[in-house]
């Protein structure tokens, strides 16, 4: 079973006919060990399963999530974005998860930052396979003298070009003309308060990054009530919750 409570950003922006899930699918590719993960080159090669789908079922359309998987590499984090890929999946939506940022990542061993993906990709890496997102991921360290890892950069901005919308959830993904090509952009904000105090103090890097989205989510649900004192200014703030995929208890 497949359960997105209370505000279901699907159904409201991405398209009319998300009434119903269907069931999960109990068949996932075993979990493999981690190995080493090269960088990819930059040509123009598309991987045969990658960006054709022509074999594939016809899908509701494609959607990118952006999110902290590779930049923060820990098991909760992990799992909260593993819900929203295999949400959106079973939701009939082709999925790709992609980090494109100009920061450094969060090296859990040195606890510090660092410009080295290559160690927090064999962390997580491994679970996008188990989960059958094996060739729909990337990492693009947007960084001087960053690495691009998992599909090509070409790959990347050809998606770019196709995709129907993106979740940006934490708002993790910094909003670059590339990313303005998509045809919805929507913004998933998982710690409210913050940046609606930003916003009426007004924070201008807040402002412009919450305009690059046509569409605002949070995990605030009480956010814009009489009881709430939370200012709320230039944004509509629509309530949702976490995904839950049920099956990653099993």
């Amino acid at each position: 079973a497949y359960e997105i409570t209370y505000g279901d950003w699907s159904s409201d922006v991405c398209s009319s006919d998300l009434g119903r899930a269907p069931s999960w699918s109990k068949t996932y590719r075993p979990f493999r060990s981690p190995s080493a993960i090269p960088p990819v080159s930059s040509g123009n090669s598309i991987h045969p399963n990658c960006l054709n789908m022509s074999d594939a079922p016809k899908s509701k359309g494609k959607i990118i999530v952006f999110g902290i998987l590779f930049w923060y590499p820990l098991a909760g984090v992990t799992y909260q974005f593993l819900h929203y890929l295999l949400g959106l999946r079973q939701l009939g939506y082709d999925v790709y998860y992609i980090e494109d940022s100009g920061r450094w990542v969060y090296d859990p061993l040195l606890n510090d930052m660092s410009p080295d993906v290559s160690g927090n990709l064999e962390m997580v890496v491994p679970y996008l396979k188990a989960h059958g997102f094996g060739d729909r991921w990337a990492f693009r360290g947007n960084y001087p003298d960053g690495k691009c890892y998992g599909m090509t950069e070409a790959q990347i901005l050809q998606l770019y070009r196709e995709a129907d919308a993106f979740l940006n959830v934490t708002g993790a993904q910094e909003i670059r003309d590339e990313h303005r090509a998509i045809k919805r952009r929507i913004y998933v904000e998982s710690d409210p308060f913050a940046s609606q105090v930003k916003v009426a103090k007004g924070d201008q890097g807040m402002i412009d990054m919450l305009a690059a989205h046509d569409t605002h989510f949070s995990f605030g649900e009480n956010l814009g009530a009489s009881d709430c004192d939370v200012p709320i200014e230039k944004f509509n703030w629509l309530p949702t919750r976490q995904p839950v995929a049920v099956e990653l208890w099993d």
